[in-house]
């Protein structure tokens, strides 16, 4: 399978809401998915997808819970920052699980691109209830070396990132061309 000609490196403007997106895509549950809106965010520790923000169908976003649970996928429960830090009951039985909005699950994620940068295959975590934004957390970018500031080049703030076992000229570069930093000062 071929890919479209691919980045060195990851470079996104911070948008006019204080948030780095990026257009994304991937394939998971079976299906290929383009025009992905992925939201970097430092502050979540595990990476996560509405179903919402897949498929609009709520009837089947509801029968692949069930057939998550049934099936004994790995999930967590996470309440987010809109539960307010209340302290919740552990879902344990059938019904419970099924009723949460808490319960996220580990599904593996293939063919992954941030904007024209690809990653590799990776596990996240989908929620069948939630219809918030898709979350790229620190399990995936602690693979990363990333860097945000101000561009000396364009002045806008911006993210820079690459893979760590995969640092290009291009990244290293990028970096001294946006921020100052030349490749000899990272050692």
């Amino acid at each position: 399978m071929g890919y479209p000609m691919m980045s060195r490196f990851l470079y996104i403007e911070l948008d006019t809401q204080d948030s780095f997106y990026v257009k994304s895509s991937c394939r998971i549950l079976g299906k290929d998915y383009k025009k992905l809106k992925f939201k970097i965010d430092t502050g979540c520790a595990v990476s996560v997808i509405p179903y919402y923000r897949l498929s609009r169908d709520i009837q089947e976003a509801g029968e692949l819970k069930i057939h998550d649970i049934d099936s004994g996928v790995d999930y967590r429960e996470s309440y987010g920052v809109e539960s307010g830090g209340y302290t919740h009951g552990i879902a344990a039985s059938r019904e419970e699980k099924i009723t949460s909005p808490a319960l996220k699950f580990k599904h593996l994620v293939t063919n992954i691109t941030f904007g024209n940068y690809q990653i590799p295959d990776s596990y996240m975590h989908i929620n069948y209830d939630r219809r918030g934004n898709i979350l790229i957390g620190m399990d995936i970018l602690k693979r990363f070396d990333f860097h945000c500031g101000e561009s000396h080049v364009t002045g806008k703030y911006i993210f820079l990132g690459c893979l760590k076992d995969r640092i290009t000229p291009e990244y290293l570069m990028a970096l001294e061309e946006h921020f100052g930093y030349s490749p000899d000062e990272r050692k």
